[in-house]
């Protein structure tokens, strides 16, 4: 009869087919992309963390801000958007790509938890994103030609 090896687990062994364990250097890429995901992920949100903290106090500690400055846009915003871009990008490729080489080495386990890694690392980030990103302005209402008192009327057409 067939002889069970305690290295084999025994959900997936067989009398005809015994289970092979995963590749080492599977193990690592994945410890590798996980490692990246997470040190470049929390980096990047702190820096947005920072950012939309100088966002949210522009003037805390300025006593005499520059009035001179020409109205534009402003490189707080700018900063914390590109921030959350980052984290965006950094919080979805990574994991993305883990996940790839997860299924492509049958870890299943792995594979679940950088799936649900890279949805989450897209979620929050979008929602990072939306909150340093202004609301659209609205716009302007109808514009109507009135004729006022005393004066001939500047109405296209007429």
């Amino acid at each position: 009869m067939f002889e069970w090896t305690e290295d084999v687990p025994r959900a997936v062994r067989t009398p005809d087919r015994p289970a092979r364990r995963p590749a080492g250097w599977s193990t690592a890429a994945l410890v590798l992309v996980v490692v990246v995901w997470l040190v470049l992920t929390g980096w990047q949100w702190l820096q947005w963390a920072g950012a939309a903290t100088d966002l949210a106090t522009p003037d805390l500690f300025d006593i005499w801000p520059d009035s001179s400055a020409p109205p534009g846009p402003d490189p707080a915003r700018a900063e914390a958007q590109q921030h959350a871009r980052l984290a965006t990008l950094l919080g979805a490729v990574p994991p993305g790509l883990g996940l790839l080489l997860a299924l492509a080495c049958r870890r299943t386990l792995a594979a679940v938890v950088l799936g649900a890694g890279a949805v989450l690392g897209l979620c929050l980030g979008l929602w990072m994103h939306g909150v340093v990103t202004p609301e659209a302005p609205e716009p302007p209402g109808p514009r109507v030609c009135q004729e006022h008192s005393g004066g001939d009327t500047t109405c296209p057409g007429g």
